[in-house]
């Protein structure tokens, strides 16, 4: 009986409770995702093993505080004013033109943040924050290709980047210089000899005139005698100045004073005036 009842024991242990454990272990390996029949775990990662309760990650996009979208004009030379549209400026940005900054002053942006304005610098330096050592170098900004982009100085954030090329500066023309002429000589036709002469010379040159005119003259009985004086010219319309000599005769004769008016610029113009002398 004893035997008896050891092995119905044994069987009903062993055999007809073994399918019961044999439920749970695979119940928690289901869980567990180690079942290799049932286990719905996936590599999802493809690294060899299941991702046992991972979650599907991804790279999340760049997003920029300060996008430029467009740039007018994208070429000129020195000191052309360029217009950055697009989002994000603020009145704390600082603009790199290439390796430098254009200052280390903001740019001049606009309440909504959509436009920012800057001049193409003659020169470009480091960024410093202010209150912070800043080493003083500066270099030329010469004719070439910089790439413009624009930092916020609160959050040091930059932007994307777009293409300017700097050129040379026009050549420009000096303007023509404004005729200047002689318009009349107001002298004497006769003289004695011993008697002092008196003779004006009358400039005429436009409105847009500026400068001093210099007034000189050779009376013609001697070899090198020269006078001269200033008039400053006025600016009134057709603009006439005029400059007045006087001179005696020594010998009678006929005598031809030439008369030279110069501006400030080195232009000048001569005129004469004959003289007869008579003895007393």
């Amino acid at each position: 009986m004893h035997g008896a009842v050891n092995g119905n024991a044994s069987t009903s242990l062993n055999g007809n409770n073994s399918g019961f454990w044999n439920r749970i272990v695979n119940d928690f390996q289901i869980r567990s995702g180690d079942n290799d029949g049932s286990s719905t775990s996936k590599d999802n990662d493809n690294d060899g093993d299941k991702d046992h309760g991972k979650k599907a990650t991804s790279t999340p996009p760049i997003i920029r505080s300060t996008v430029i979208t467009s740039e007018n004009p994208t070429s000129g030379p020195i000191g052309t004013s360029v217009t950055l549209t697009g989002t994000g400026f603020t009145s704390n940005d600082i603009v790199y033109f290439g390796a430098g900054t254009v200052s280390n002053t903001p740019a001049s942006a606009s309440a909504d943040g959509t436009v920012l304005t800057f001049a193409v610098p003659q020169d470009i330096g480091p960024y410093c924050k202010p209150g912070t050592p800043c080493p003083y170098f500066r270099r030329l900004v010469t004719p070439g290709t910089y790439e413009v982009s624009v930092m916020n100085a609160s959050t040091s954030a930059r932007s994307n980047s777009v293409a300017f090329t700097v050129t040379k500066s026009a050549t420009t023309t000096p303007p023509t210089p404004s005729p200047l002429s002689i318009a009349s000589i107001s002298a004497p036709t006769n003289l004695l000899v011993g008697t002092e002469g008196t003779w004006t010379v009358n400039v005429d040159r436009p409105s847009d005139a500026t400068g001093n005119l210099t007034y000189s003259v050779k009376w013609g009985d001697e070899p090198a005698i020269a006078a001269a004086m200033s008039a400053l010219l006025g600016n009134n319309g057709t603009t006439q100045a005029s400059a007045t000599f006087t001179h005696t005769y020594e010998s009678a004769g006929t005598f031809t004073p030439i008369f030279t008016v110069t501006d400030s610029n080195g232009h000048s113009v001569k005129a004469s005036a004959s003289v007869v002398v008579n003895a007393q």
